[in-house]
């Protein structure tokens, strides 16, 4: 048996052009994902969930535990997390990124 994991990516709001000043963002959506077969999943998110926590570790404690929550139900968008901005503010964002996708 093999599993699925999929997420959309885009935006599928009102485009008029780059220039408007309300809708300019472009009407791009898409799909993406993979598919594993069954017996990874348990490591995939083992490990998905260490880099979560190693990476993430001061914002999960801020935002999840203190607040009581579980951290496999706090999910942190790729999109707000992996900017140009984050990536030069933030040495956990740069960690996280070198660790997995070397130069």
């Amino acid at each position: 048996m093999y599993i699925g994991y999929f997420d959309e990516f885009g935006h599928s709001g009102a485009y008029v052009s780059r220039t408007d000043p309300n809708y300019k963002t472009h009407p791009v959506f898409g799909i993406g994902g993979f598919i594993i077969p069954a017996d990874n999943i348990r490591h995939l998110s083992g490990a998905f969930r260490r880099i979560k926590e190693r990476g993430l570790k001061a914002k999960i404690d801020a935002k999840v535990i203190a607040k009581g929550r579980l951290v496999e139900r706090w999910e942190k968008k790729g999109a707000a997390l992996l900017t140009t901005q984050n990536v030069k503010k933030y040495r956990e964002v740069r960690s996280i990124y070198r660790s997995y996708f070397p130069p």
